[in-house]
């Protein structure tokens, strides 16, 4: 694949990218006070309630209430703890058995992006004083939680946190040296669906080493929200592009194990995995990472709306 130089990225990307269509809904507007309850309306989901379920969230996490997370995540939850990845059993026994003091919390700079009517996903800062295990919580961190539509409520699918970065980290480039081999890296899903996910990804993965512009506009859609996992923040779809085609960011070659997919609501679905990256990038945030992309069906095609990176 010919490389491409940033400035006619941008003039292709912009064209390519603009023939998708318009944003499905973000929205970033201050919270102006919530109710602590989490209870669905009967349409799309509503972002104040979405904001007041998860403080409830954080207020059961300051307070080691796990049996409000019995009810509060899907059965099919995941999500990611200290130790990797979790199921919902895994996230209820952290959360009730923590050695954690959280003396203070706060949200801020909520936005909600649509999954239909039966999702969303809420992507925020986090701003918290406390400890675990006799260290200090990092003071600030981006999150994100998708919420699907459970019944009467909205129920928490997927939750991940990521300190936020310095703002007096360095620039220069960070070498990146792929972990030992894995016996799973590169593996075949046992399942359909997982597979099916995987074959987008690795061709994310692969536009963005190629720097394929084309191939990412294929398979991401216009309102793409990128985390990266160098914690920089929220990123849109053009941001994101700018820093995957840089002239600064190059990936040699990546390899994608431990593929777990799973439905989450309607044409909507998340796969996590890890990825062993060898390469750099501008500030580092290539990484060996734990990714999380959720999907969304799109003309019958599936299509990534956010991903989140954090270090593995």
């Amino acid at each position: 694949m010919q490389r491409i130089t940033l400035a006619v990225f941008l003039g292709l990307g912009s064209l390519l990218f603009s023939s998708c269509g318009a944003p499905s809904g973000n929205t970033q507007t201050a919270n102006n006070g919530v109710n602590a309850n989490f209870n669905r309306s009967s349409g799309p989901p509503n972002r104040a309630e979405l904001i007041a379920a998860e403080n409830s969230a954080y207020d059961a996490w300051k307070n080691k209430n796990g049996s409000f997370f019995d009810d509060f995540l899907t059965t099919g939850f995941m999500g990611f703890g200290d130790q990797g990845r979790q199921d919902k059993a895994g996230a209820v026994k952290e959360i009730a058995e923590s050695n954690c003091q959280v003396n203070t919390y706060s949200l801020s700079d909520e936005a909600v992006t649509i999954m239909g009517s039966d999702g969303a996903i809420l992507t925020f800062k986090a701003t918290t004083d406390g400890t675990c295990d006799g260290q200090k919580i990092p003071g600030r961190s981006w999150g994100a939680t998708i919420y699907v539509r459970d019944g009467e409520k909205w129920k928490a699918a997927y939750h991940n946190e990521i300190p936020i970065a310095e703002t007096n980290a360095g620039p220069a480039p960070a070498k990146l040296t792929p972990a030992a081999p894995s016996s799973t890296a590169e593996e075949t899903p046992a399942d359909p669906f997982t597979q099916a996910l995987m074959t987008v990804e690795k061709k994310v993965w692969e536009g963005r080493k190629t720097r394929d512009v084309r191939a990412i506009s294929e398979t991401t859609m216009l309102d793409l929200i990128y985390m990266d996992a160098d914690g920089s923040g929220r990123h849109t779809r053009d941001e994101a592009a700018k820093m995957w085609f840089g002239p600064t960011c190059t990936i040699k070659s990546f390899s994608l194990a431990e593929p777990q997919g799973r439905p989450i609501a309607a044409n909507a679905a998340v796969l996590t995995y890890k990825a062993t990256i060898d390469g750099s990038c501008g500030t580092g945030s290539a990484k060996n990472v734990w990714g999380t992309t959720v999907y969304m069906k799109e003309g019958g095609v599936w299509k990534a709306l956010m991903i989140f990176n954090r270090p593995a």
